[in-house]
């Protein structure tokens, strides 16, 4: 380690790495850290439980439970764990040298021991408590509430098993990251016996540089995408209400060439009639010719795709940050958002962004009309690049403080007077 490294955060990728919106999620945290490190000060380490006993024993199980599904006739997602470490292998490539990613087996003995063999000061973002395993300090993490608000979608059993895992993380963590202020207060809420502190994460969209160019590998063609369309940037679940999109659309059916775009995996595990039911109300409502259903595409892609479209659509029910990752993405790159108006979303402020009522096709359709009557406002994309890192900067420093006041009640077993920020 660098004799200028005065701080090593484990970045635990336990369970985000298996999707792309927890890699968006671990990109967004070390990315928000280091812009904030302006004394280069940190250095990140990346662990991810993909080797080991445990791991292996675990996906023997996955891919059990996959072929039983499989047999029986049921939906599933085919278990990608290569993919998806290859995706966070790339990823932590991107940060030049500040952040190193270290294999290990999962469960808290294997953290332990990488906390020993490689200096590591503090971890986070734990999605299960550490309790005592480790003598430095950690954080937890908690998603959303959304088994709290809408039950409908959940089972009576995920639901006793998800406030049994948030009322233990609430309990033994000290600190718990939270993605907004919606989800603090719902913490607050439903876990009143919480002791911990939350740490809340303000919104911090900020553009990859790659983005801000041209892909010459993307052509808008090969998804039969023409000049003029809304996008939906979503998983096809049915809390992000696909359908009060589609019914907006079928409001604007006359509008000459306009389409609908859709991206993300057709694939909805709690409800498996559930694609099927959209794709009978897209022909009902006599729109079929006009969608685009992408399915799951390369990041990039999409990124073309929405910066080519009129605006973003986000219908969402409930998201555990603001906006959920779409408009994560339109905000970076100035793309204008139409967003349901729930409380979690309007924690977003950016004069990129229109709120309508959720749920509400009408409401909707009015505000897609009035963003077609609306000329796009280029933004400089040097502008872009600073509102991001100004975001970013103010979101890890929210981090970084929580981490030193930590360090500052000597919860840690290496000399405070090391971490200098």
């Amino acid at each position: 380690m660098s004799g200028q490294v005065k701080l090593r955060i484990g970045v635990l990728a336990h369970s985000l790495m298996s999707w792309g919106g927890g890699l968006d999620f671990l990109r967004m945290l070390m990315d928000s850290m280091l812009e904030a490190d302006k004394q280069n000060e940190l250095e990140l380490v990346v662990l991810a439980p993909v080797r080991g006993s445990r791991v292996m024993a675990s996906k023997v199980r996955a891919v059990g439970r996959y072929m039983l599904a499989r047999c029986m006739g049921r939906l599933v997602a085919v278990p990608k764990y290569r993919a998806m470490y290859d995706l966070l292998r790339e990823m932590v490539s991107t940060f030049g040298g500040k952040v190193s990613i270290i294999e290990i087996d999962s469960g808290k003995r294997a953290i332990t021991k990488a906390a020993g063999h490689h200096g590591i000061d503090v971890f986070l973002p734990a999605i299960f408590p550490l309790d005592n395993a480790v003598e430095q300090p950690w954080f937890g993490y908690i998603y959303d509430f959304q088994h709290r608000h809408l039950g409908h979608l959940f089972s009576e059993q995920e639901i006793r098993n998800r406030d049994r895992v948030f009322a233990e993380m609430l309990t033994c963590a000290k600190r718990v990251i939270v993605n907004s202020r919606d989800t603090a207060n719902d913490a607050r809420r439903f876990m009143p016996q919480s002791k911990a502190t939350l740490i809340t994460l303000p919104f911090s969209a900020s553009p990859h540089l790659e983005w801000l160019k041209p892909d010459p590998t993307f052509r808008a063609s090969d998804y039969k995408v023409g000049d003029k369309y809304f996008i939906v940037c979503n998983q096809f679940w049915q809390h992000k209400d696909h359908v009060t999109a589609l019914r907006a659309f079928a409001q604007l059916r006359d509008v000459d060439d306009l389409q609908l775009v859709c991206t993300g995996a057709m694939e909805d595990n709690r409800n498996l009639g559930y694609i099927d039911s959209l794709l009978k109300e897209s022909r009902d409502l006599g729109i079929e010719a006009k969608l685009r259903f992408t399915g799951l595409i390369p990041k990039r892609h999409q990124i073309e795709l929405l910066k080519g479209a009129i605006a973003l659509i986000q219908p969402t029910l409930f998201e555990g940050g603001p906006g959920g990752g779409a408009v994560y993405d339109s905000v970076s790159l100035g793309v204008p958002s139409i967003v349901s108006d729930i409380a979690v979303n309007r924690e977003v402020d950016d004069p990129t962004v229109t709120f309508f009522k959720a749920g509400n096709p009408d409401a909707l359709a009015e505000a897609m009309r009035q963003a077609l009557r609306t000329p796009r406002e280029h933004i400089d994309p040097e502008l872009l690049l600073q509102n991001g890192r100004k975001r970013r900067a103010a979101c890890g420093a929210v981090l970084l403080n929580a981490v030193r006041a930590a360090f500052d009640r000597s919860e840690s077993m290496r000399s405070p007077e090391k971490l200098i920020f």
